[in-house]
């Protein structure tokens, strides 16, 4: 559904190598957007660059041993495309006559195309997100991109160009009840639906999901689900409340493993 959203990874190897921590937001964030099928992209230069920081020990790049780096790169590559270094970046640093340009060196940034609909997915970027790019003495351009440094702004960003519109649907009523017989029932209010379908999540790989969002409310303790409701202008969806005895069979695994219910 969101093909046309690109994002690159951006692997820092200091954070890499010194925050134990540091892998699993990358990953956690990476995931999301597989989830929501966003076309992903990585740099090969930047994958091998980590690779010399570390001892030739086979082991530690074994992707079939559990926790080495070739199994943490091979999960987090999994649905990425490759790419190799392609540009030199510099951000314009403005001042007149007295203008001049600053290199900046990140693999990953350098292969992000010329498009309005890209964004670097880095927890430690922190230059300028708009840059020139030079392929040649003849060839250069001006490329813009977002900054994605976890979750939260992952969904934020697809919200910018996918917007989500809440349409309250009789067949599952709404505050509880005025759902039709047979039908799961909305438990909260248009209002409250709206704000929980605008942190709701994707699992668009997951077997019969189809373009479902999911997102669990604290309120009633349960997850909602979100069914879109066709390719429109109005880009509208409905939702209902599902009881905790479907949990297993209505909501992805990884979305229950995402809300910590697995």
């Amino acid at each position: 559904m969101y093909q046309n959203l690109y994002c690159y990874i951006d692997i820092d190897c200091e954070q890499y190598i010194e925050k134990p921590d540091y892998f699993k937001k990358l990953y956690e964030t990476v995931l999301l957007a597989y989830q929501h099928k966003i076309t992903v992209y990585y740099n090969q230069d930047q994958i091998d660059n980590l690779k010399s920081f570390f001892s030739k020990n086979d082991d530690d790049w074994n992707k079939n041993y559990n926790k080495s780096h070739g199994f943490n790169l091979r999960n987090l590559l999994k649905s990425a495309r490759k790419k190799f270094n392609k540009c030199y970046c510099f951000q314009v640093c403005f001042a007149g006559e007295k203008s001049f340009l600053e290199f900046i060196n990140n693999e990953a940034v350098s292969i992000i195309e010329e498009q309005k609909n890209s964004a670097l997915i880095s927890l430690t970027y922190s230059e300028c997100n708009s840059l020139l790019f030079v392929e040649s003495k003849l060839e250069f351009k001006q490329v813009s991109f977002d900054v994605i440094k976890n979750k939260d702004d992952l969904l934020a960003w697809i919200r910018l160009f996918e917007p989500r519109n809440f349409n309250l649907s009789p067949k599952h009523g709404e505050n509880g009840g005025g759902n039709w017989s047979g039908e799961s029932v909305l438990r909260c209010n248009k209002k409250q639906a709206q704000i929980l379908l605008n942190t709701a999540i994707a699992d668009f790989n997951a077997k019969n999901s189809g373009k479902n969002l999911y997102n669990f409310d604290q309120v009633y303790n349960t997850f909602i689900e979100f069914y879109y409701e066709g390719d429109n202008p109005q880009k509208q969806w409905h939702g209902f409340h599902v009881e905790e005895n479907q949990w297993k069979n209505r909501i992805p695994l990884k979305i229950l493993k995402y809300f910590g219910k697995a």
